[in-house]
C-alpha cells in the first residue's frame, strides 16, 4: 500500500496523481489576470481570519476531537496529520468550480501553502511533546513539496497568460478537463486499493473525521465575512487539507500504516461534506458580484 499512498511513488498511480495536480494548477495559473489581481483591493481582514482557521483553529480542533473520541494508533495519527496539513493543491480549482472569488482564492491559497512550511513543523513539535514521540520534518522538504505542486505550476500558467494570452485562453479549459478526468480515474483506482482498510476504521475514527470536517466548514462559514463568494472560498481552502503533506510526514517518521488509511478517509469525508455545503449555498444563498465577475 505504501507504493499507492506515498507522495511521489514510482508507479503509474503516483505519476498520474502528480500530473493531475500540475495540469490543474498550471491551467488555473493561466487564468490569472495580473492587472485585476493587483487592482482587486482585497481586504486583508478575511484573509487573516481564514489563515488563523486553516493554520491554528483546525489543527487545534483535530487535537481536541482526537482526544474527545479516544482515538488510538493509526486513526489518531492520521486525523492529527490531516488536521495540521493545510493547503490542498486542488482547493483553488474547487473554489473556482464552486463560484468562489478567484482573486481572493489565489491570495489565500498561496498564503496558506507558504505559511504551512513553518506551521506544520511547529505543530509536529507540539504534538510530539504531548504524545511523547520524537518526530519532525525537513523545512526544505516541505518547501519543495509546496513549490513543485503549487507555486511552480501556478507561476508557469501566469507567465503563459502574460506572454501568450490567446494560447493561455485556448489551453486552460482543456487542461482543466483533462486533469479532472485523470483525477477521477486515479481516485477510483486508489479507492479500489484501500476501500477494505477504510471500512475497517473504527466508528469513533469516522465520527472524529466527520466532526473535524464540519468544524472546519462551520468556522470558515461563520468567521469569514458575509460575501458568499469569499466565504465559499474560505470554507474550501480552510477545510480541504493536504494529503501530500500528511503522507510526507508519515513516511518521514515511519508512522503506522493505518494512519495513511485514515488520511485517505478524511480526504473523502471532507470532499463529501464540502459537496453538501456548496450545494446548499447554491440553493439558498444569492450569488455575489465577485462570483459573477
Amino acid at each position: 500500500m505504501d507504493a499507492v499512498l506515498s507522495l511521489f511513488p514510482l508507479d503509474a498511480l503516483g505519476a498520474a496523481a502528480l500530473v493531475c495536480v500540475l495540469l490543474a494548477m498550471t491551467a488555473l495559473g493561466a487564468g490569472i489576470r495580473p492587472a485585476r489581481l493587483l487592482g482587486a483591493g482585497l481586504d486583508l481582514s478575511p484573509i487573516a481570519v481564514a489563515l488563523g482557521i486553516a493554520l491554528v483553529a483546525i489543527p487545534a480542533a483535530a487535537w481536541f476531537l482526537a482526544e474527545t473520541f479516544g482515538l488510538r494508533a493509526g486513526a489518531l495519527v492520521g486525523l492529527l496529520l490531516m488536521g495540521i496539513s493545510p493547503g490542498a493543491p486542488l482547493a483553488l480549482r474547487r473554489s473556482r468550480d464552486s463560484g468562489g472569488d478567484a482573486e481572493f482564492a489565489l491570495v489565500l491559497q498561496v498564503a496558506v501553502a507558504v505559511l504551512a512550511i513553518v506551521a506544520v513543523p511547529v505543530w509536529i513539535m507540539i504534538l510530539g511533546a504531548v504524545y511523547g514521540r520524537e518526530a519532525g520534518i525537513s523545512l526544505a522538504l516541505l518547501a519543495r513539496q509546496v513549490f513543485v505542486a503549487q507555486i511552480l505550476p501556478l507561476a508557469c500558467g501566469a507567465l503563459l497568460a502574460h506572454f501568450a494570452p490567446e494560447v493561455a485562453r485556448r489551453v486552460a479549459g482543456p487542461m482543466l478537463r483533462l486533469s479532472g478526468l485523470l483525477l477521477a480515474g486515479v481516485a477510483l483506482l486508489i479507492l479500489a486499493h484501500v476501500w477494505r482498510p477504510m471500512i475497517a476504521i473504527p466508528l469513533q475514527g469516522l465520527g472524529a473525521s466527520v466532526a473535524l470536517a464540519l468544524v472546519g466548514i462551520g468556522l470558515a462559514h461563520l468567521a469569514c465575512g458575509p460575501d458568499p463568494a469569499r466565504r465559499t472560498t474560505s470554507v474550501i481552502v480552510c477545510s480541504l487539507r493536504n494529503p501530500g503533506i500528511a503522507f510526507l510526514v508519515a513516511s518521514a517518521n515511519g508512522l503506522p500504516e493505518g494512519s495513511k488509511v485514515m488520511i485517505m478517509a478524511h480526504a473523502l469525508v471532507t470532499a463529501v461534506a464540502l459537496a453538501v455545503y456548496v450545494a446548499a449555498i447554491r440553493r439558498f444563498v444569492p450569488e455575489s458580484p465577485a462570483a459573477k465577475a
